[in-house]
Formats: C-alpha cells, sequence, structure tokens
C-alpha cells in the first residue's frame, strides 16, 4: 500500500481503542485523512483470534460486559450503523470444584440459588443476603448517596459477613480475576457493584468470534474513508515545538501529521517513541512508575473430542489466594480457567472438533524470566520449561475432561514473554496498567497528542472501546474551533 506523506490524523495501534477513535472520527467526518498503523498483520490487540491447522483460538478477550441493549457503547455503534450480532453468555461462568460440586452462575437468581442449594444448602441464604446487599449498594451508588458501612471494607470481608464455604467466596472471586485483583484489596462497594451490575445486564460474545468482530470494526472504518497499515511499527513520534509532527516507522518513513492517537501500551509510548527532552520529569517518572497489571500463562489445544456437553466458560478448583501469591512471586497451578468457543459459536468448530483456551495468571519474570535466555531469547530450557507446564495444566483439565490427553491434535503455550512480543504491551500486562491505580489522562503534555485504550481508562474491552469513542468525539469538537 502506497501511503500518503501527511495525514490529518495518525492513530498508532488498532486495539479496540484506536479503532474505537477511528470509526468516531472517519464517520462524523468522511473528509478527515485518517491512517491507523498496526505492528501486527491483524486488527484488535486483546481482542482477536488466529487459526492453527483449522482450530479457531482466542488468546485475549474472553466477552463484552456494557455491550447490552441500549447501553451507552451500543448506543453509538448503533449511531453510527455498526450492527453485529452478539450472544449472551448464559451461565456466566461454571465451576468445578476439588470436592466434586459443580455450580452454574447463572443470571436468573433463583436458579443460580437453586444451584447453591443443591451443592452447599447451608450457604444458600447467607447467598441470597449477600446478593440482596449488592443490590442495596448499587443502588445507593447509582443515586450517588454515600456508602458509609462499608467505606472501608475489602470485598473478601463482605463476602464473609453472609458466606463461609470458600468455594462459594471464589464464584465470586470471578470479579476480582477481571481486573487481576485480589479479593482481599478489592474495595467491598467496587465488587458489589460490579456483581450486582454484571448480574443485571451480562456479558456477550461476538458472533462470528473475537477477530472476526476486530476485523469488522477495522473494515467498517476503512469503509468510511480511513486507512489501515499492517506490520509496520512506529518507531519514534516526531515532536516540534512541543506539538506533535509525525510518526517515523520502522522502515525509515515518516508520516507527518497534525494530529495523533496512540493505543499503544503507555509506557512504550512515552518512554520509547519520544525523546524524553519533551516530557519534564514529574510525567516520566509518574509514567514508568506506573504498575502493570497481571500477565499469565495461556494453553491451546485442538482435540478431536466431543465436548458440546461442556460449558463455554468454566474453573476448575477453588484458589482465592491465586493473586496474593503471584504478587509474591509465587506461581502454582492450582486453578485453571477453561473457555471453548465453539461452545458459544457453533461456526467456530473445525469440522466437527473443537479448540480449548485455558489459562491462569503469573508472575511476568516467574524462573527467571521463564528460563529465556539474553534479550528473552528462547532457549531450550525455556521451550522444555513450556513443555512441562503443558502437560501439568493437561492434567488439570482431565479432572473435569477425562480422556482429553488422548485426543490432542494441537498444543501451544503462550507465556508473559509471548504476549510481550505480540502485543508489545510491557511486562505482557493483560488489562494493562493496573486499573485502580492513578492512571494518565488521555491528553499528554505534547500538543495535539492523545492517548486511549487501557492505559487511560483501565483495562477490559468496554474501557478501551469507551475511551476511543470520546477521545475521538473531543478532537471533533477541537476541530471545529
Amino acid at each position: 500500500m502506497e501511503l500518503e506523506s501527511k495525514y490529518d490524523i495518525v492513530i498508532i495501534g488498532s486495539g479496540l481503542g484506536g479503532l474505537g477513535s477511528g470509526i468516531i472520527l472517519t464517520n462524523q467526518n468522511p473528509e478527515l485523512k485518517v491512517l491507523i498503523i498496526e505492528q501486527h498483520t491483524i486488527p484488535g490487540g486483546y481482542v482477536t483470534g488466529f487459526y492453527r491447522k483449522g482450530y479457531y483460538f482466542e488468546p485475549g478477550a474472553e466477552g463484552f460486559s456494557s455491550m447490552y441493549e441500549g447501553s451507552a457503547l451500543r448506543k453509538t455503534l448503533d449511531e453510527m450503523e455498526f450492527k453485529h450480532e452478539y450472544i449472551k453468555l448464559d451461565p456466566l461462568e461454571t465451576y468445578y470444584f476439588d470436592d466434586g460440586k459443580k455450580i452454574a452462575l447463572y443470571y436468573d437468581i433463583d436458579k443460580f440459588l437453586n444451584e447453591i442449594e443443591k451443592a452447599y444448602p447451608e450457604e444458600k441464604k447467607g447467598t441470597e443476603d449477600f446478593l440482596n446487599e449488592c443490590d442495596m449498594i448499587l443502588g445507593k451508588y447509582m443515586k450517588g448517596e454515600d456508602i458509609e458501612e462499608y467505606k472501608d471494607w475489602n470485598f473478601y470481608d463482605l463476602l464473609k459477613k453472609f458466606i463461609k464455604n470458600d468455594n462459594i467466596l471464589d464464584i465470586f472471586n470471578l470479579f476480582c480475576l477481571w481486573f487481576s485483583e485480589s479479593i482481599r484489596k478489592m474495595k467491598a462497594t467496587t465488587g458489589a457493584t460490579m456483581v450486582a451490575s454484571i448480574l443485571k445486564t451480562g456479558v456477550v460474545y461476538p458472533k462470528g468470534g473475537m477477530a472476526n468482530y476486530s476485523k469488522k470494526l477495522a473494515d467498517f472504518f476503512t469503509s468510511k474513508g480511513g486507512t489501515i497499515i499492517y506490520g509496520k511499527k512506529a518507531k519514534k513520534i516526531l515532536v516540534k515545538d512541543q506539538k506533535v509532527a509525525g510518526v517515523l516507522l520502522d522502515d525509515g518513513k515518516e508520516i507527518l501529521c497534525d494530529w495523533l492517537i496512540s493505543n499503544a501500551d503507555v509506557k512504550k509510548s512515552m518512554l520509547e517513541l519520544i525523546d524524553e527532552k519533551h516530557l519534564d520529569s514529574e510525567y516520566l517518572k509518574f509514567i514508568s512508575d506506573l504498575k502493570q497489571s497481571h500477565s499469565g500463562v495461556m494453553l491451546f489445544l485442538g482435540v478431536d473430542m466431543d465436548l458440546s456437553n461442556y460449558p463455554s466458560h468454566f474453573l476448575i478448583s477453588e484458589d482465592i489466594d491465586c493473586i496474593d501469591r503471584i504478587e509474591e512471586g509465587i506461581f502454582e497451578i492450582k486453578k485453571l480457567a477453561i473457555r471453548i468457543p465453539a461452545i458459544k459459536d457453533p461456526s467456530l468448530k473445525n469440522d466437527g472438533k473443537y479448540s480449548i483456551v485455558a489459562f491462569i495468571f503469573s508472575p511476568y519474570d516467574w524462573n527467571n524470566m521463564w528460563k529465556s535466555g539474553p534479550g528473552g531469547k528462547r532457549t531450550l530450557e525455556y521451550r522444555k520449561l513450556k513443555d512441562d507446564l503443558i502437560d501439568e495444566m493437561i492434567k488439570k483439565i482431565e479432572t473435569v475432561i477425562p480422556g482429553l490427553k488422548e485426543k490432542i491434535e494441537v498444543r501451544m503455550l503462550a507465556t508473559p514473554l509471548t504476549f510481550d512480543r505480540y502485543v508489545l504491551v510491557s511486562e505482557g500486562a493483560w488489562f494493562g496498567p493496573y486499573s485502580f491505580s492513578k492512571l494518565p489522562e488521555s491528553k499528554t503534555p505534547i500538543e495535539n497528542f492523545f492517548l486511549v485504550g487501557a492505559s487511560v481508562e483501565g483495562g477490559g474491552v468496554p474501557s478501551a472501546l469507551s475511551s476511543g469513542f470520546k477521545v475521538g468525539k473531543n478532537l471533533l469538537n477541537l476541530l471545529k474551533k
């Protein structure tokens, strides 16, 4: 593709933040020349998927919250006439515990409480009281009222007020793991409002898969006159007189622009792509000190096996302390999250066969950087370590899916180093910077330069897409002045 020498707006990265800002800009002002630069060969960032030997795998987002009919995100997409079909994930999650009990987390509260009663009858009333308390907290939050009684409580303490069984606690720990947060550090009011709101509005999955969804957004952007170039990295952000001037690509080509939006990792954007002389020491320290969310390992299995009787999303074993251990540098495979995309959408089956994605949080630098060599070189020791982890994870999955090992046709493992390499995110973080820390503003100290994505609004698809919409609309307003 022959690029022009200058664009009105350049966007670095085609994650949901970059695509979100791009489609707002081109949809509302088709005269704008907007370019998205994507280092990968496909769009989407963590909202993506790939094929191996016919099997489809998703190494990132597993569903969308805040995408229900009538939500702000859906309204914005509808207004632009971007249409897509979504599948509600119900049950949201299913839990297989080590004592042989199984519980499905349904949105229908009575149905969910029946699951609790069948497994742990003594916990039904406490669980019901806890859910009612969450509804009360959400109601006060929505009215802007103070919730003084739980101001200094953490989510674990709130749960323990009503529930004694750790397996039941771990069901609600799910909402902490979405932010790679410890159940003992999550604020009680934050956890409660998440539980109540998600059980009311639900989580959806885009029909056709995550890769298809991102491609559809990218195609929508180009249909409105936008341009995307793949396989090119931004090497340097050009600045003149403290105002953005353009981008230098890794092939040496300069692309000039009047405005710049970065959906890239904030540390790479501000500490590597911009000469530090353009930023004051206080801002540089703030960005440098940003704590990253956790990364993990992800196992991809292609199996010649009928998995139609299993749920699309399930967790094996209880482990409410996994995040606390990771923060101490300890990595143990106690609990696994399992995702089977074709259960959600049968069109994703491989000629009747199924793909499995299994994952668990882990420290970024575990075992001497995963026994890699200098510069992250993949050594024989690194590959042996991966093989051992694959075997251990398969053994864990077989506690729920017996006979799995003999049916495997594809097996691959991604470590935090893999995510760092392919998504270009610092420390391979799954959710960008730690969501509950102070995050950078979208407007940077460089004039006409903005940030979008997890770096400014926290992890998750809704936050990333919303940040793109906000910056896109803000930039359109600035252009009118």
